[in-house]
């Protein structure tokens, strides 16, 4: 296992997880994202205070650098083949603003008489 380091954006969390949850091969829900939410609360890499919760095959742990900078450590254990990954998308949530979006309900062909 390797252990990947970074800070991202505060309004990137819910994007965030839910990519490292496609790399580590799972899906991100509701419940895991509020209990992030909820454990960030209180947390300070500082004085080693960190929120811990797996993300399928990935352990993230998060911790809130200061309120007013809107920064989020994080530090992920992960797979040897899967650090790169997990760096791509620190980087991305660190420097970019992403939306996080919702998943069409059915994923397929177009419907005849639809515009998709």
């Amino acid at each position: 296992m390797s252990v990947v380091e970074g800070y991202i954006q505060a309004r990137n969390l819910a994007a965030c997880l839910d990519l490292l949850a496609g790399v580590g091969e799972t899906e991100l829900d509701g419940g895991v994202l509020a209990a992030f939410e909820t454990g960030l609360k209180g947390t300070s890499p500082d004085r080693d205070r960190w929120t811990v919760h797996a993300l399928g095959r990935l352990t993230a742990e998060a911790a809130r650098v200061n309120i007013g900078a809107g920064l989020i450590a994080f530090r992920v254990e992960a797979p040897h083949g899967y650090t790169r990954a997990v760096s791509a998308v620190l980087r991305a949530c660190g420097e970019y603003f992403l939306e996080a979006q919702a998943a069409p309900a059915e994923a397929g062909p177009p419907q005849p008489g639809t515009d998709a």
